[in-house]
């Protein structure tokens, strides 16, 4: 009589969650030890390539994080940055990312014989700032100076705001010193909301903060804009991340 011998006799594989492979068998063939070997170095192999995503994942989390540090992206709002003085005529000051302590920039509207029409001039203008008619919504970033995307106010200039007429200023400021294109190294980017209340500008809001370099601010909210470099490494974790958990899945 002829007997068939199995190849593997009664082999029983547990996968446990640590990665362990424990291989129980009554006869101990070739084959059931080389399933087993196999088995397990696919347990340690899917560990490895686990631990390989952590790594990635926290170096690109790192690489973002310092990314953001050394182009200047730490974001913040700068509180009381913009604020009225309310002598005649009502003068705005705007703070400034100056070394030496705070320094107040800004400017000022003079009334004329007509209560609707306004003369834009400096106010501490120790370091300097650019403004801009805006609009709420609006992005006011580097992109949008450099572009001339918004008509830019000049001082010693005539402008015209009707008697109860509000209206958004951008503002540009930052660190001594402004390159010759009127670019500052440190920037703050800023708005004002202002309304001509009986022939005299008053500020009624504002927000003023730190976005890096490129970065930027959203008119007539606190959200600042981070620059391009940030939203990259960004993007490339969450891309990372959605991966793993796709092919986990």
């Amino acid at each position: 009589m002829i007997r068939a011998f199995p190849l593997v006799s009664e082999v029983v594989i547990r996968y446990h969650v640590r990665g362990h492979i424990e291989s129980v068998s009554n006869r101990k063939s070739p084959v059931a030890t080389l399933l087993c070997g196999a088995s397990r170095w696919e347990g340690i192999s899917k560990q490895k390539e686990i631990k390989m995503k952590k790594i990635i994942l926290l170096a690109v989390t790192l690489g973002a994080c310092f990314g953001a540090y050394a182009q200047g992206s730490i974001h913040y709002i700068i509180p009381n940055g913009i604020r009225a003085y309310t002598q005649k005529p009502t003068s705005i000051a705007v703070k400034t990312l100056d070394p030496w302590g705070e320094m107040l920039t800004g400017f000022l509207f003079y009334t004329g014989p007509d209560p609707n029409v306004f003369r834009l001039d400096h106010f501490m203008d120790g370091i300097g700032l650019r403004t801009f008619l805006v609009r709420e919504k609006d992005v006011l970033d580097l992109n949008a100076i450099q572009t001339e995307k918004f008509n830019e106010l000049y001082y010693g200039h005539d402008y015209t705001f009707k008697e109860g007429e509000s209206f958004y200023m951008g503002v540009y400021t930052g660190s001594a010193p402004r390159t010759s294109e009127g670019l500052y190294e440190t920037p703050l980017y800023g708005w004002a909301l202002l309304s001509n209340d009986t022939g005299e500008i008053t500020l009624k809001d504002s927000a003023l903060g730190y976005a890096g370099y490129e970065g930027g601010i959203i008119v007539g909210t606190s959200t600042l804009v981070p620059e391009p470099g940030t939203w990259a490494l960004w993007a490339l974790g969450v891309a990372l991340i959605s991966c793993a958990r796709h092919r986990k899945s």
